[in-house]
């Protein structure tokens, strides 16, 4: 599963990163652009993420959002 990632502003460039099984926890993706990550298994904490954007399964384990992102996260 992989989910696209734009936000307002940044300079790093993600594409490609593959963090499968990864503990994003204090994870700040405040500067990534135009992201396309793999996600799958991935433990959610800490990260900055939109919880109204993200599938339903992965709800539970984001704990705080604090980057506002434009509209344009989903799941592919």
């Amino acid at each position: 599963m992989h989910i696209i990632i734009e936000v307002l502003q940044g300079s790093v460039d993600l594409t490609g990163a593959n963090l499968s099984g990864a503990n994003l926890g204090k994870t700040n993706l405040t500067n990534a652009r135009c992201c396309r990550v793999d996600f799958s298994n991935v433990v959610f904490q800490e990260t900055n993420l939109d919880k109204s954007k993200i599938d339903t399964k992965y709800k539970n384990y984001i704990s705080s959002t604090n980057v506002k992102y434009k509209e344009r996260i989903q799941w592919s």
